[in-house]
């Protein structure tokens, strides 16, 4: 089976979960190790590299920038078209723009993500623990907060934070959505919609409903009748998927061919994928693949134990 695509998630699947060191005064960016870097360059000059992930445009784009031509951003809820470039100092790279819903309700659901930051018992819930906040705009000029993540993947304990104290940080935070939609703070049917992972260390938080299923559908749905977009993108089939934790599930099982990345032995995601690699092999793998024509066969994940 030769690939049409390879599409792939980020974080902890390009770059390990337990790389990113966080800046508190600004947010940090993941860095893809140069020869796995090298590996997509050269893919991405061969058929579309598309990637999909629960981070904004600005921290994905710089890592991104040389081979993806689709960034699709927040689990789904924005898209875009991706001029690929290697200059650092290009800025005009956006060569079209997608939301999953109007910017009504994102603006409006928004508000309600930026009252969750006020509050107090969240303030102090994130001092007493000492949790990152990752906060998510979206690329336009205004910058509209639509998502955020607590993270705690810097802690020494974060199994234990997992089990223990991100229950109560979850009840609290459903509270407050729940007491903003009872006050007729959301003035339509959509809220924000929280994802959780069985071991992963973060807590994520969207303006609306998505998830990496609806972004696979929309990518390829939207470009069916793109006619800027080169026609190997308008073909859905044997498609490629690189993932590492359960939001990555609905694109698997959208997937022709779905290989799990392991990148730390602290996570046990239950993952919907039909192959599996670890992290330090990934980059052999796409060096195999192309050396095959981008044909994939079961052999080219095999490596000595």
């Amino acid at each position: 089976m030769r690939i049409s695509a390879l599409m792939s998630d980020f974080d902890g699947t390009l770059c390990p979960t337990s790389s990113l060191k966080h800046n508190l005064f600004q947010k940090s960016v993941a860095r893809i190790p140069q020869e796995l870097e090298v590996s997509l360059l050269k893919i991405s000059q061969l058929i579309p590299v598309l990637i999909i992930s629960s981070k904004d445009f600005d921290s994905l784009h710089v890592a991104t920038r040389s081979f993806a031509s689709i960034i699709s951003c927040m689990l789904g809820i924005e898209t875009i078209n991706h001029v690929k470039h290697e200059d650092e100092t290009v800025i005009d790279c956006i060569a079209e723009q997608h939301f999953n819903t109007d910017m009504h309700t994102l603006t409006e659901n928004s508000k309600i993500l930026s009252r969750i930051l006020e509050q107090e018992r969240i303030q102090h819930y994130m001092h007493e623990h000492d949790i990152f906040i990752d906060r998510k705009f979206t690329s336009c000029n205004n910058k509209t907060l639509i998502g955020i993540t607590f993270d705690y993947r810097h802690l020494d304990n974060w199994e234990t934070f997992k089990r223990v104290d991100e229950p109560r940080l979850l009840e609290i935070t459903q509270h407050i959505i729940n007491e903003h939609k009872q006050l007729g703070g959301v003035g339509n049917i959509w809220k924000p919609y929280i994802q959780t992972y069985t071991s992963h260390p973060f807590l994520d938080l969207y303006a609306v409903k998505c998830d990496k299923g609806l972004a696979f559908d929309s990518i390829f749905k939207r470009n069916t009748s793109n006619h800027t977009l080169s026609d190997s993108i308008r073909n859905t089939r044997n498609v490629l998927y690189l993932g590492d934790s359960e939001n990555d599930n609905p694109a698997f099982r959208r997937s022709d061919i779905s290989i799990g990345v392991s990148s730390d032995k602290r996570l046990n995601p239950k993952l919907a994928c039909k192959y599996s690699i670890e992290f330090k092999h990934l980059s052999i793998f796409l060096n195999r693949l192309l050396v095959n024509g981008l044909i994939f066969s079961e052999d080219l994940l095999k490596f000595p134990r």
